[in-house]
């Protein structure tokens, strides 16, 4: 992401050689500065993985990962232990941050999905083999080395380079669905006003995978004027990675859900389309975002990004359905009568 300016609200994602990010509007408020090829989507109003042997077999979960700290939620009875499946049950909630709207049990992915889950519905037809970055202004023989599927040793790092339709082809083929930016936001918020899925305390390299020191020096060698999301009290931060991490590879950031990799790593798909805020239409019961429109919305934050109000909980943008970019990804749900 760029550095900040007053003079703009429009959020324009820096073009790197080695690494590919879309243009877009925050909700959040943050007003950074455009550098290089770049392109803009609609504003928001608010403040290596190697082809899988089973070709048509459902997708398993990432058993790789580490475990989740968030034992005391599962405990309480606001969240239950991952089934074999790897899906969180959600319980219904009555009033879901931050809009105050109302939502069924529903079940989630604890994890993103894997390129190796996803090269599955690849091998069963259901899903396109997508290797390569697809927006406006990028520069994909630059911005592909950090795509996922087809990579050896990044076969539990999340599916990313992959559009919208085919994230939902993915969750329908393995009888899930694409969670609502509702239900994705629940999982950051856990029913509190906190600024990150872990909580209130700021972001740090055991908390999830940003933009390390690693990353920032990858970037100024191929000319960008990038930073590190992490504070540089001893001069250098690694977070382990310089692209994606296997999923699940930041316990500590867990959401009280147990769900993993809700802030950082990449950015996730939601099943609705957006809006410039994120008032529940047309009910506050199950709310699915607008009828229609031409951009779906995604959460999250990723692996370069290096301002924390883009990994909080109100960082949400607008994509196209068919753009596909180095630094998104999803992970799907299903409503719980369903599973």
């Amino acid at each position: 992401m760029t550095a900040p300016q007053s003079n703009t609200s429009t959020i324009v994602l820096l073009l790197a050689s080695a690494m590919s990010l879309p243009a877009c509007e925050k909700s959040a408020g943050d007003k950074p500065a455009s550098a290089g090829s770049a392109i803009k989507a609609e504003p928001t109003g608010a403040a290596s993985a190697a082809p899988s042997s089973a070709a048509s077999a459902a997708p398993s979960s990432a058993a790789s990962a580490a475990p989740s700290s968030a034992a005391s939620a599962v405990a309480s009875g606001t969240a239950s232990a991952p089934a074999a499946d790897g899906m969180l049950a959600i319980p219904k909630v009555d009033e879901a941050k931050p809009e105050g709207a109302a939502l069924s049990a529903y079940r989630i992915d604890k994890h993103e999905v894997t390129a190796a889950q996803y090269q599955g519905c690849v091998d069963a037809g259901a899903c396109k083999p997508q290797k390569t970055v697809q927006s406006e202004s990028l520069k994909p023989l630059t911005w592909n080395a950090f795509c996922n599927l087809g990579v050896a040793g990044r076969e539990q790092h999340p599916m990313n380079c992959v559009d919208w339709n085919n994230a939902d082809a993915y969750c329908k083929w393995a009888g899930k669905r694409l969670p609502t930016e509702a239900e994705l936001a629940h999982i950051a918020f856990a029913g509190k006003d906190q600024k990150y899925p872990w909580g209130d305390a700021e972001p740090t390299a055991k908390l999830l995978n940003a933009c390390d020191t690693a990353c920032k020096a990858a970037l100024k060698e191929k000319g960008e004027n990038w930073g590190s999301l992490y504070p540089m009290t001893a001069g250098t931060v690694d977070d382990g990675f310089v692209g994606t991490a296997p999923v699940g590879s930041y316990p500590d950031g867990a959401a009280s859900s147990g769900a993993l990799d809700v802030a950082g790593n990449v950015w996730e798909w939601t099943a609705d389309w957006y809006s410039p805020s994120m008032a529940p239409q047309p009910s506050k019961q199950d709310p699915t975002g607008p009828a229609s429109g031409s951009r779906k919305t995604m959460r999250g934050g990723s692996w370069n990004d290096f301002r924390a109000n883009m990994v909080d909980n109100k960082a949400r943008f607008g994509f196209l359905p068919v753009e596909r970019f180095a630094n998104a990804g999803f992970r799907c749900a299903q409503s719980a009568a369903a599973k």
